[in-house]
């Protein structure tokens, strides 16, 4: 499925995998899949108590499938969406003992691949407990400077 999708016309300048590779023998298998793209991988860093906080105040829309965070933003009302006036739910995935035992997945799973890409030297660290916004922009400086995009090409959001 992921080579299908790289090989797509819209990929031929590049793409973002997020996600994916989540352990060691998929970043070999992907990078056999496409040996000339340049590789930049970036790890947006939050610690583990601040992520369990705002997984556990997302709520999705039942109607529109909207998600709101009250970490980030308190929806006027917490039952229901400010967009088309669904319901708003918890997803049973979003609880506090739930999102610790995903975390402590990743841990033992996929944090072995920080090691890798550092190895190959296209690692890159991100602050991710400020904004979106702020964390948009510190993942935005780190790839205009590694692809050399100047002003006039800078990522937009």
């Amino acid at each position: 499925m992921i080579r299908v999708r790289i090989e797509a016309e819209d990929c031929r300048e590049g793409y973002i995998l997020d996600g994916f590779p989540r352990t060691i023998p998929q970043a070999e298998a992907l990078a056999r899949m496409d040996a000339t793209r340049p590789e930049i991988v970036i790890g947006i860093e939050v610690r583990s108590e601040i992520l369990v906080g705002r997984l556990s105040g997302r709520l999705v829309c039942s109607a529109c499938r909207t998600a709101t965070n009250t970490s980030v933003r308190t929806p006027a009302n917490d039952v229901v969406c400010n967009l088309c006036g669904g319901r708003l739910e918890r997803r049973t995935d979003d609880a506090p003992e739930v999102i610790r035992q995903r975390i402590k997945v990743y841990q033992e799973q996929t944090e072995p691949l920080k090691a890798y890409y550092l190895r190959k030297c296209v690692y890159r660290e991100v602050d991710g407990e400020g904004t979106i916004d702020e964390t948009f922009r510190r993942i935005t400086l780190i790839l205009d400077a590694v692809l050399g995009r100047g002003e006039e090409r800078r990522i937009q959001r």
